[in-house]
């Protein structure tokens, strides 16, 4: 479904919420998409084989605000995918230098920085639906009734289980 050339193979692994109540799993298909199987801490499947879309960050080396050009992502379809609520997560580590990181707290990955020093940061993105019928209406509060699972919306850090 999306773009992946620019995915790390190492990416293709366990990351544990901190709050210690989800596992996201991501791996490969034989045809090399990306796909996403989210868990609860009790071993329940919340989403199962997700399809996505890797989103390069678009403004490398400058200094931009929003994340989402400054940091890659991945958009996980939790619905119908381009129409159902997303599950999406910027990559990012920590910055030990502010000025090199741009001033943010949190830099894009860097080719040389180890998995483990990776951090997955969610966010929960709209439907289709939602933004065109509204954040009320019954058909998009059922959507994100069903998906009610992704708040807290904690850091993800990397498990030992590599999926590679």
């Amino acid at each position: 479904m999306g773009d992946s050339e620019f995915f790390r193979d190492d990416y293709c692994r366990t990351w544990a919420a901190e709050d210690g109540s989800k596992q996201l799993t991501i791996w490969r298909d034989t045809t090399r998409e990306i796909l996403v199987t989210v868990t609860a801490a009790d071993g329940t499947t919340l989403a199962s084989e997700r399809p996505t879309k890797w989103i390069p960050r678009t403004l490398d080396g400058e200094k931009p605000a929003l994340g989402a050009h400054r940091l890659d992502k991945l958009v996980v379809e939790l619905g119908d995918p381009g129409l159902g609520v997303t599950y999406d997560f910027y990559f990012a580590v920590e910055s030990t230098d502010q000025d090199d990181g741009g001033g943010y707290q949190w830099r894009p990955v860097a080719a040389s920085d180890p998995v483990g020093a990776v951090c997955l940061h969610p966010e929960g993105g709209a439907s289709f639906w939602e933004a065109v019928l509204g954040p009320w209406d019954d058909r998009v509060e059922e959507e994100w009734e069903a998906v009610s699972w992704i708040e807290p919306l904690v850091p993800y850090r990397p498990t030992n289980r590599n999926n590679a």
